[in-house]
């Protein structure tokens, strides 16, 4: 189940095999390959988590994650049961971010649903903090997303 991947394509048959990487050396970005098992759809820049006892499987939902294992960024709409290229290196344009401000360069971390924070603060066994990469410019607390360089190691 290997190939030459498109990065942009959902898809309901599994195309490649799951957690396998395709590194885009032109654009400077990696994507691992995953099932989204997470609610009906996931946005383009939605944080996914690895689902524990289910390997390949990802979902918005952190509370799904005992150890709050960020596994990748969405690049695309990706419906729940869909297989797809989730993005774990390099710039993303648009990931979904707290309502918290964000400083140009601050730490990026995965701690919600679905979204990053900037948060400086110290990991407990609740909320272990997992370094997802840095903020690419500075955002406000109304605005949705953040542009960031992920550095997710998995």
């Amino acid at each position: 189940m290997s190939g030459i991947a498109d990065v942009t394509l959902a898809t309901a048959e599994q195309l490649f095999s799951l957690g396998e990487e395709f590194k885009d050396f032109p654009n400077g970005k990696t994507y691992k390959y995953f099932k989204y098992s997470g609610a009906a759809s996931a946005a383009n820049g939605t944080v996914v988590y690895g689902l524990d006892a289910t390997v390949g499987k990802v979902v918005d939902d952190i509370s799904a994650s005992t150890r709050n294992d960020v596994r990748g960024v969405s690049t695309m709409a990706v419906t729940r049961g869909y297989y797809a290229w989730f993005q774990t290196k390099g710039p993303h344009s648009a990931v979904k971010k707290t309502a918290r401000d964000i400083s140009d360069n601050s730490l990026l971390y995965g701690v919600s649903d679905g979204l990053i924070t900037g948060l400086s603060t110290t990991a407990t066994a609740a909320t272990p903090l997992v370094f997802m990469g840095r903020a690419t410019e500075a955002t406000g607390g109304t605005s949705t997303t953040t542009a960031a360089m992920l550095d997710i190691d998995l």
